[in-house]
Protein backbone atom coordinates (compact mmCIF):
# COMPACT_ATOMS: atom_id res chain seq x y z
CA UNK A 1 0.00 0.00 0.00
CA UNK A 2 2.72 1.98 0.76
CA UNK A 3 4.53 1.36 -2.32
CA UNK A 4 1.23 2.80 -4.23
CA UNK A 5 1.41 6.07 -2.40
CA UNK A 6 5.01 6.45 -2.93
CA UNK A 7 4.75 5.56 -6.77
CA UNK A 8 1.50 7.68 -7.77
CA UNK A 9 2.77 10.57 -5.81
CA UNK A 10 6.00 10.49 -7.86
CA UNK A 11 4.09 10.04 -10.63
CA UNK A 12 2.31 12.97 -10.08
CA UNK A 13 5.11 14.95 -9.45
CA UNK A 14 6.91 14.01 -12.75
CA UNK A 15 3.71 15.29 -14.51
CA UNK A 16 3.93 18.69 -12.55
CA UNK A 17 7.14 19.04 -13.73
CA UNK A 18 7.06 18.07 -16.88
CA UNK A 19 3.99 20.88 -17.22
CA UNK A 20 5.65 23.81 -15.83
CA UNK A 21 8.73 22.76 -18.07
CA UNK A 22 6.54 22.61 -21.45
CA UNK A 23 4.19 26.17 -20.69
CA UNK A 24 5.47 28.55 -23.14
CA UNK A 25 6.99 31.61 -21.62
CA UNK A 26 4.72 34.05 -23.33
CA UNK A 27 1.76 32.32 -21.22
CA UNK A 28 3.82 32.43 -17.81
CA UNK A 29 2.13 33.96 -15.28
CA UNK A 30 3.96 37.25 -13.57
CA UNK A 31 3.51 38.89 -10.84
CA UNK A 32 4.56 42.32 -11.26
CA UNK A 33 5.56 43.94 -8.21
CA UNK A 34 8.77 45.64 -6.79
CA UNK A 35 11.39 48.60 -8.19
CA UNK A 36 12.70 48.92 -11.81
CA UNK A 37 15.53 50.63 -12.94
CA UNK A 38 16.92 51.59 -16.51
CA UNK A 39 20.46 51.79 -17.25
CA UNK A 40 19.90 54.63 -20.29
CA UNK A 41 17.86 56.71 -17.56
CA UNK A 42 19.82 56.86 -14.48
CA UNK A 43 17.82 58.76 -12.13
CA UNK A 44 14.54 57.10 -13.18
CA UNK A 45 12.65 54.41 -11.27
CA UNK A 46 9.21 52.88 -11.65
CA UNK A 47 7.64 51.37 -8.63
CA UNK A 48 4.48 48.68 -8.53
CA UNK A 49 3.03 48.89 -5.19
CA UNK A 50 0.24 45.58 -5.27
CA UNK A 51 -0.44 45.90 -1.75
CA UNK A 52 -1.35 49.42 -2.02
CA UNK A 53 -4.50 49.29 -4.70
CA UNK A 54 -2.57 48.60 -7.40
CA UNK A 55 -0.05 51.99 -7.55
CA UNK A 56 1.79 52.76 -9.74
CA UNK A 57 4.93 55.25 -9.09
CA UNK A 58 7.14 56.82 -12.04
CA UNK A 59 10.09 58.77 -10.58
CA UNK A 60 12.22 60.89 -12.94
CA UNK A 61 14.63 64.37 -13.58
CA UNK A 62 12.33 66.65 -15.66
CA UNK A 63 14.90 68.43 -17.90
CA UNK A 64 12.68 71.70 -18.33
CA UNK A 65 13.08 72.03 -14.48
CA UNK A 66 16.67 71.78 -13.72
CA UNK A 67 16.68 68.52 -13.73
CA UNK A 68 14.06 68.59 -10.42
CA UNK A 69 12.96 64.96 -9.16
CA UNK A 70 9.58 64.62 -9.90
CA UNK A 71 6.80 62.10 -9.32
CA UNK A 72 4.31 60.18 -11.91
CA UNK A 73 1.50 58.21 -10.25
CA UNK A 74 -1.11 56.29 -11.47
CA UNK A 75 -2.89 52.70 -11.20
CA UNK A 76 -2.16 49.58 -13.37
CA UNK A 77 -3.46 46.25 -13.75
CA UNK A 78 -3.36 43.52 -15.93
CA UNK A 79 -4.72 42.89 -19.18
CA UNK A 80 -7.39 40.57 -18.86
CA UNK A 81 -6.63 38.27 -21.92
CA UNK A 82 -2.97 37.99 -21.15
CA UNK A 83 -0.79 36.12 -18.29
CA UNK A 84 2.00 38.85 -18.27
CA UNK A 85 0.73 41.97 -19.81
CA UNK A 86 -0.03 44.89 -17.68
CA UNK A 87 -1.88 48.53 -18.33
CA UNK A 88 -0.21 51.69 -16.84
CA UNK A 89 -2.30 54.75 -16.32
CA UNK A 90 -1.33 58.32 -15.01
CA UNK A 91 -0.71 61.42 -16.26
CA UNK A 92 2.16 60.77 -18.63
CA UNK A 93 1.26 56.87 -19.02
CA UNK A 94 -2.14 56.61 -21.02
CA UNK A 95 -2.91 52.82 -21.25
CA UNK A 96 0.36 52.14 -21.74
CA UNK A 97 0.60 48.23 -22.41
CA UNK A 98 3.72 46.64 -21.35
CA UNK A 99 4.86 43.02 -21.26
CA UNK A 100 6.49 41.79 -18.06
CA UNK A 101 8.87 38.51 -18.46
CA UNK A 102 9.38 38.05 -14.86
CA UNK A 103 12.97 39.88 -14.82
CA UNK A 104 12.36 43.12 -16.93
CA UNK A 105 9.59 45.21 -19.52
CA UNK A 106 10.04 47.88 -22.28
CA UNK A 107 7.73 50.92 -21.93
CA UNK A 108 7.66 54.45 -24.40
CA UNK A 109 9.02 57.33 -22.47
CA UNK A 110 8.88 60.63 -24.86
CA UNK A 111 8.51 58.52 -27.95
CA UNK A 112 12.26 56.37 -26.79
CA UNK A 113 11.45 53.35 -25.55
CA UNK A 114 13.09 52.19 -22.58
CA UNK A 115 13.72 48.60 -20.76
CA UNK A 116 13.52 48.44 -17.10
CA UNK A 117 14.89 45.94 -14.97
CA UNK A 118 13.69 44.14 -11.85
CA UNK A 119 16.59 45.79 -9.26
CA UNK A 120 13.96 44.98 -5.89
CA UNK A 121 11.57 42.89 -5.43
CA UNK A 122 10.08 45.46 -2.99
CA UNK A 123 8.76 48.51 -4.17
CA UNK A 124 10.39 52.00 -3.41
CA UNK A 125 8.66 54.54 -2.40
CA UNK A 126 10.19 58.37 -2.63
CA UNK A 127 8.71 61.49 -0.75
CA UNK A 128 9.70 64.37 -2.78
CA UNK A 129 9.30 67.89 -1.18
CA UNK A 130 8.45 70.45 -3.65
CA UNK A 131 9.10 73.80 -3.36
CA UNK A 132 6.98 76.36 -1.81
CA UNK A 133 5.99 78.54 -4.96
CA UNK A 134 3.25 80.82 -3.94
CA UNK A 135 4.46 84.16 -3.29
CA UNK A 136 5.13 84.64 0.55
CA UNK A 137 4.49 88.09 0.35
CA UNK A 138 1.75 88.53 2.72
CA UNK A 139 0.84 92.58 1.75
Amino acid sequence: MKKNIILILTLISIVILIMSVSIPENQKFFNINGTFICDKLPFSTISFDEDNNSTFYYYYCDPNIDNAQREDKGTYSRKPDSSSNYIINSEIFDNEVIHFDGKKFEITIDGKVYTFKKNSDNPTIIILHEENTENENHE
